[in-house]
């Protein structure tokens, strides 16, 4: 139904080849679905299986043992019964566009927190967080006056912003 959210689960456990074809038919035919991608054992292509999830606002789990199934897959599809908020979308003060990461903000799941790595040389104002909750708006504010610096933030936005950058090179 329209009113639901689908959630597709890719699971394999071999090695996924085709990866740009692969990302081009998620790109034109999963439209408004969720992909899980699930890898099991040695061999699945772990970073197609991880940037295809994070294509398709979902998430990637890899189980390296098969006495890990049970529990890693109860994990998973009791995550995808309780979505919480979709189709999320951020704003930063003053309607400053940011260099962010993720690029596509995932949907939130129980228990989840948004994280967000961003650079910014303005301090202070509002940042605005708004998106899907039960078929209804959902909005949330944070005041960003009052942080301290910390050498920690640069670090993980360093590192988002080295693996957006080594990510392009597979486009």
């Amino acid at each position: 139904r329209e009113t639901h959210l689908r959630q597709v689960v890719f699971i394999t456990d071999g090695s996924v080849a085709y990866e740009d074809e692969m990302f081009s038919m998620i790109e034109s035919d999963l439209g408004n679905a969720r992909l899980f991608t699930v890898g099991i054992g040695s061999a699945p292509n772990s970073w197609f299986m991880r940037k295809a999830a994070e294509a398709g606002r979902g998430t990637y789990t890899f189980i390296s043992a098969l006495h890990e199934v049970g529990e890693k897959m109860d994990r998973l599809f009791d995550k995808l019964g309780h979505p919480q908020v979709t189709n999320i979308q951020v704003s930063w003060p003053g309607g400053t566009v940011m260099e962010t990461y993720p690029a596509v903000v995932p949907d939130l799941y129980l228990g989840e927190p948004l994280i967000i790595t961003a650079r910014s040389r303005q301090a202070g104002g509002l940042f605005r967080v708004r998106g899907e909750r039960s078929g209804a708006e959902w909005r949330a504010e944070l005041r960003l006056d009052g942080g301290r610096h910390g050498s920690g933030v640069g670090v993980l936005w360093a590192r988002s912003k080295i693996a957006a950058l080594m990510d392009s090179l597979h486009e």
